[in-house]
């Protein structure tokens, strides 16, 4: 499970890697007036000098922020994959759900506590078919050495990796502003293109990415919603829940 906990990653750390290994912005096209996404007693929000300028206000802003939800879609080994994670960016009180390959894997993350539930493809791609005959539909509690093998899976390792590569020789000097679902966003390309790496980030002051695209032949994309605003995860009820460290 641990080489598994991996891959529900892969996906978002390609979007991350393919976007700093050559990111930079393209020169500012033409843009949405700011009256447009703002109200008109609200001062527009003016872009970064340089692209670099903007990664580190995503920087400080990410590394502030208590909680989001991530959701990646794309192929991974030219099977389609879909993952969304939720929760504090520190992964600490958290869940993960992910399909691939038509297996299903859900897991909470409460005080340190990993609860997995998974269908019969999951455990069969694990090497774990008996598994699911035991387990059936409850969640497994997984030992502290599986439970801890989960702790860097979390939205802010993502990122972090992620905006960690897009150094400065990597970034062109320019910030393009445009509008993504009615909003204005500063925007971060790939210099291949846009087809290789896009990073959107709110032109509201926050400065929180929104979205990330990977390449467009993998159709990866991966959005960031509901930043600070996550409810706590709770455990799973006692009656549904199987302690495998009792096994």
């Amino acid at each position: 499970m641990h080489h598994h906990a991996r891959r529900a990653l892969a996906l978002t750390m390609v979007l991350g890697l393919a976007l700093g290994a050559g990111a930079c912005s393209t020169t500012a096209t033409s843009t949405t007036p700011a009256t447009t996404s703002a109200a008109p007693t609200t001062p527009a929000i003016a872009a970064p000098a340089s692209a670099i300028e903007l990664v580190g206000k995503v920087k400080t802003a990410a590394a502030a922020a208590k909680s989001a939800t991530a959701k990646a879609t794309g192929m991974n080994n030219g099977k389609a994959v879909s993952m969304d994670m939720s929760g504090t960016v520190d992964g600490k009180n958290a869940t993960l759900n992910m399909t691939q390959d038509g297996a299903t894997v859900n897991t909470r993350t409460v005080d340190g506590v990993v609860y997995l539930k998974a269908d019969k493809a999951f455990w069969d791609s694990q090497g774990q078919s008996a598994a699911a005959a035991i387990v059936g539909d409850k969640w497994a509690k997984l030992p502290a050495a599986q439970s801890e093998a989960f702790s860097g899976t979390s939205i802010s390792s993502v990122l972090t990796q992620m905006l960690d590569s897009m150094t400065e020789d990597k970034l062109a000097a320019t910030v393009e502003s445009a509008e993504l679902d009615g909003k204005k966003v500063f925007v971060v390309t790939h210099v291949k293109g846009k087809d290789e790496a896009q990073m959107f980030v709110a032109a509201d002051g926050t400065w929180l990415p929104v979205k990330v695209t990977g390449k467009a032949s993998e159709n990866a994309v991966l959005t960031l919603t509901e930043w600070n605003s996550v409810a706590a995860v709770t455990a799973p009820a006692a009656d549904q829940v199987l302690d495998l460290s009792k096994m």
